[in-house]
């Protein structure tokens, strides 16, 4: 058997997904792409979206040439570095889709538009919309023949 065949497919580990999420999103609030990334690294932009969907594993030396490219801490993109050590239960069910939603486009620019906004009474009635909006959306669907499959 050659070594193709005999390979595992190697699962992802939550770690490297978490880590990956944190480069994106201060990436993509830095302003680089991911070819200038990559192009800083020597690698290509798909090993950037390898990294960024935690398929590759990042190298304690890439991990800190990344962050000084971005200008962040390395406890931005690894917080254990910090001492809060990710447990497994950390990224499961609704914490992982938060995290992919803000580590995405219209996440990130959604979030830090919202923390312009200086008025709590402000930030107060965007919630209170969203939370309506997702209410009728529900009520919306449910309405819907089929389980309303747009």
């Amino acid at each position: 058997m050659t070594g193709k065949q005999n390979a595992v497919k190697r699962t992802r580990n939550p770690v490297d997904v978490y880590v990956g999420q944190r480069v994106r999103m201060c990436r993509i609030s830095s302003g680089i792409t991911q070819t200038d990334l990559a192009r800083h690294l020597g690698v290509s932009f798909q090993q950037v979206q390898k990294y960024e969907s935690g398929v590759n594993r990042i190298g304690a030396g890439r991990l800190f040439d990344i962050a000084r490219y971005l200008d962040v801490s390395i406890e931005a993109l690894f917080p254990s570095a910090a001492g809060s050590q990710p447990r497994p239960a950390d990224f499961d069910g609704e914490f992982n889709e938060i995290l992919e939603f803000v580590s995405g486009v219209d996440g990130l620019k959604l979030c830090l538009s919202f923390l312009r906004i200086e008025s709590s009474e402000t930030r107060k009635l965007i919630v209170g919309l969203v939370q309506q909006l997702s209410r009728s959306d529900e009520a919306h669907d449910s309405a819907q023949p089929f389980g309303g499959g747009h």
